[in-house]
């Protein structure tokens, strides 16, 4: 996809919008309450399923939530789509945010006085300066994991990685919000946090970002696990070339049946892939808890090779206690509130952030 030049300065002047609600607004809401304890060292383990008799407990590390983007490279029919098509709709005259606006940089109550605007809208201007955006990745989808060691209660969602997003009034697909994100010293880590306390309510601790043939390998080590499929489907993997099919059933959940199962885009509805990953995430952390629960240090060194995150082994000797409470708490997966709209030529789903949160806070508490 490549933008229209009435598009570009709407984009520009949201952007710059967006930029100074986040640094004068405090949208983020991304402070961290700073840990009261020293974390254990990585090669620590002795305790780390919860406190001995007599120790203290800091009340404040009883939550634990976990952001993962889940990316993929474009098909080769998808970067052809970008480079020689125009996205429609970017009329600077009756675009949501197009045009002058007299508010943008200035102190409210002045017009003389600016606002010193922060150093990455410069490098928003120099992206946009560009005839078309190529993406070298797009999202998939972001996997939301909350778990309440107090109430013992576990959440978990998706939000569709073909979600539309509103920046500064102007809406984007999601791939395209996230690629302005790494490109400019915003930073993924923000963006993905405020887009998921904006649209479920949770606020992540940890992110991470992980391509989906290593995402589904985690399905080969953790041999053993079934799904219940309803949708018997057929199709060639991008992974790794090959044709497979899934029947109806319960059915063996290896790396290349999950592949499928995420890839496949004939479902009756498009929002089944997201919701087969809400599904299947259940399963997968019921049996990470099961199998790598003796050795859960070692195996997180393992898997932060293939994972970008601020999430550490030490993270995980840290919050052990609480992540491990998932097996006993009552489980909650629902899926993200709204619908598919077409949209440029394309359908993208419009998450309904107010009415999930609301949907979302009776089980995270």
């Amino acid at each position: 996809m490549s933008f229209l030049k009435g598009f570009i300065p709407s984009l520009i002047l949201s952007f710059l919008a967006f930029s100074l609600i986040i640094l004068y607004g405090g949208s983020f809401a991304l402070s961290l309450i700073e840990e009261k304890e020293n974390s254990l060292s990585e090669d620590d383990q002795q305790g780390i399923f919860g406190p001995e008799d007599g120790a203290t407990v800091d009340t404040l590390q009883n939550t634990f939530s976990f952001a993962l983007v889940i990316t993929d490279e474009p098909s080769e029919d998808e970067e052809d789509e970008e480079e020689n098509e125009d996205i429609e709709g970017g009329n600077t005259d009756t675009d949501p945010g197009a045009g002058e606006n007299p508010d943008i940089g200035t102190d409210p109550g002045t017009d003389t006085d600016p606002l010193p605007l922060p150093e990455f809208t410069k490098e928003f201007e120099n992206i946009l300066a560009d005839d078309m955006i190529v993406l070298e990745k797009e999202v998939k989808f972001i996997c939301v994991v909350h778990i309440n060691a107090t109430v013992s209660k576990s959440f978990i969602t998706v939000i569709p990685g073909d979600s539309l997003v509103t920046v500064g009034g102007v809406d984007m697909p999601l791939s395209y919000a996230v690629y302005f994100a790494e490109n400019t010293t915003l930073g993924l880590e923000d963006y993905i946090s405020s887009t998921v306390i904006a649209n479920t309510g949770i606020i992540p601790d940890f992110y991470g970002s992980v391509d989906i043939d290593d995402f589904v390998e985690l399905a080969d080590e953790l041999e053993g696990l079934k799904y219940e499929n309803e949708y018997r489907i057929t199709t060639e993997l991008k992974r790794n070339g090959k044709k497979i099919t899934v029947p109806v059933g319960n059915v063996s959940l290896t790396a290349d049946t999950l592949s499928a199962l995420l890839e496949y885009d004939e479902y009756p509805d498009k929002y089944r892939p997201s919701q087969i990953l809400t599904d299947i995430s259940k399963i997968m952390l019921d049996g990470i808890c099961k199998q790598f629960k003796p050795n859960i240090i070692s195996k997180v060194r393992s898997m932060l090779k293939y994972v970008e995150t601020d999430f550490t082994a030490n993270d995980m000797s840290r919050v052990s206690s609480v992540f491990f409470s998932y097996e006993g708490s009552e489980k909650t997966v629902l899926p993200m509130l709204g619908a598919y709209e077409n949209i440029y030529d394309d359908f993208f789903f419009r998450i309904n952030g107010t009415a999930s949160i609301k949907k979302f806070k009776e089980f995270l508490n």
